[in-house]
């Protein structure tokens, strides 16, 4: 239990030491360290997450550890009790944690991104059954 708390406290400080000087860890930027990321934020361990989301405690360790992506319930139970938390950024990694100045899809207009060049980075495909796939061009 000793171990498992200075794991914690580790990961508090290191997050800490990164948002205040305003890293950002896109290499490994995963909705899984995402998801990580407001547990550690929040002060919670991942059962006390899950009951506050009210999900299985082995759904958020299956998320965590890798083993399965996120459902589309699963994500929207993390926005509506982390308020605070952008969509935007939970499910793209696009700005920070707590920036909910445009919703998705606001921010920029079709004009605005062909003026910009921008190319595609990923597509998210929704199923039916509340699973998502993220595909890269290669």
């Amino acid at each position: 239990m000793l171990f498992h708390q200075f794991i914690y406290l580790l990961n508090l400080i290191c997050l800490h030491l990164v948002t205040q000087n305003g890293y950002t860890c896109n290499k490994h930027d995963t909705m899984e360290n995402r998801i990580e990321k407001i547990i550690i934020s929040n002060g919670l361990t991942s059962n006390s997450f899950a009951q506050q989301i009210g999900v299985n405690r082995s759904t958020i360790s299956h998320i965590l550890t890798g083993r399965n992506k996120p459902s589309i319930d699963v994500l929207q139970k993390i926005l509506k009790r982390f308020t605070d938390v952008s969509a935007d950024w939970l499910l793209l990694g696009n700005g920070s944690m707590n920036d909910k100045s445009a919703p998705i899809g606001e921010s920029n207009t079709v004009k605005e991104v062909q003026e910009k060049a921008k190319t595609v980075e990923k597509v998210v495909i929704f199923y039916s059954d509340h699973t998502f796939q993220e595909c890269k061009p290669s």
